[in-house]
């Protein structure tokens, strides 16, 4: 198994996550592989983030092998209920985006829905084209939720660690957003729907929150 990303500290936590795989830094648009060199090649969370996603499925699509197959997900849009925590509690602390955070040119775009990511793979030359919607309760405490961002991980991530100290901790604070402190750790059924966080991390207790994500895979035949 090979692995890439481009920011040294997925590339680190993803090393430690599988040393048994190749992990390296590279960037989707320029992946540094030959032609048709993997089976299967997967994209997770990346569409949405990088400036060109046509291109980058073109790239993916330049990597398989003819027969092989791309999968990529990207979140749901509107988010599930757990999935718009954080980005509230950055709207209640009146942070605006980074202008160093350029969001998609209106070309460059598509619709955050399941026909606009199945659009993408057929526009790449990609075939066999299958897309679905799944959604399930993620089980995690308040730390591991707020780890994610604090590592940079995501736009939302590189909004909140661009912010001062004292923004930071208005984010973090429980209760700043309704769910974000709940006093229900164990949240279940229409609870998990609102995304409902423990209001203390200081013991281990988890919430369940529901998320969605969009999936779409497709297979790639060589012209001829």
């Amino acid at each position: 198994m090979t692995a890439v990303d481009a920011a040294p500290g997925m590339v680190a936590r993803a090393a430690l996550a599988a040393p048994e795989a190749d992990v390296r830094p590279a960037a989707l648009l320029r992946l540094p592989f030959a032609d048709e060199q993997f089976d299967a090649v997967g994209g997770n969370f990346v569409l949405n983030h990088v400036g060109q996603p046509r291109d980058a499925l073109r790239e993916m699509r330049r990597v398989t092998r003819p027969g092989g197959w791309t999968a990529v997900t990207i979140w749901t849009v509107p988010a599930a209920p757990g999935q718009a925590l954080l980005g509230r509690a950055v709207q209640a602390a009146g942070v605006t985006r980074p202008v160093h955070l350029p969001a998609l040119a209106p070309e460059d775009d598509f619709p955050r829905i399941q026909q606009g990511l199945a659009a993408l793979p057929s526009e790449a030359g990609l075939k066999e084209v299958i897309c679905d919607t799944l959604s399930w309760g993620h089980r995690t405490t308040l730390e591991e939720w707020r780890s994610g961002p604090a590592a940079e991980v995501a736009t939302i991530g590189q909004i909140v660690t661009s912010q001062s100290p004292s923004v930071i901790a208005e984010i973090r604070t429980p209760g700043s957003v309704e769910g974000l402190g709940s006093t229900h750790p164990h949240a279940h059924g229409a609870d998990a729907g609102l995304g409902e966080l423990p209001e203390s991390a200081q013991a281990p207790v988890t919430c369940q929150v529901m998320v969605q994500v969009e999936v779409a895979v497709s297979r790639w035949y060589s012209p001829g």
